[in-house]
């Protein structure tokens, strides 16, 4: 198999009337789903975002930064290790994971948080946090978990 940027090459190719398609790849990316280990908290978004922008790419992975007053208390009391997160389902507003961790973790989506983001972890829901100012942060209990992320505004039909 190519890599995804020469098979989308391959696909566009012929298939935009001739208009030049651009593809773009970050390899230092942050993956859609990943567990973060630690937690830190500021009492001020401006901080946030300002040490955001000033760590390494590497302790923004195994750390989650939040801004205290978006989280509930058993988030900034946080002190669980690393887990690993199987993609099982994907689908437009319904992510379907296993999340597996001996001391429980953060599981961080890499999608834009929204208030209508409700996960459920072994059928039950559990709370969606904001994490990193943008995207979506859960608390993972110990083992191994099925996580349902489901986008439910209330004006869904």
């Amino acid at each position: 198999f190519g890599s995804t940027v020469s098979l989308m090459k391959d696909y566009f190719r012929g298939n935009i009337l001739e208009i030049p398609v651009f593809i773009y790849e970050n390899p230092e990316a942050m993956p859609r789903y990943f567990t973060a280990s630690a937690i830190r908290t500021f009492n001020d978004r401006e901080k946030l975002l300002d040490e955001m922008g000033r760590v390494k790419l590497a302790a923004l992975k195994d750390t989650v930064f939040v801004s205290e007053d978006e989280v509930p208390d058993e988030v900034k009391a946080f002190t669980g290790g690393t887990g690993r997160v199987r993609l099982k389902a994907y689908n437009p507003g319904h992510d379907r994971l296993e999340v597996a961790s001996e001391d429980g973790c953060i599981l961080i989506v890499s999608a834009s948080w929204s208030p209508f983001w409700n996960a459920y972890v072994d059928g039950k829901k559990t709370g969606v946090f904001q994490a990193y100012h943008a995207l979506q942060g859960i608390l993972i209990p110990p083992g191994t978990h099925e996580v349902v992320l489901k986008y439910e505004p209330p004006y869904a039909i």
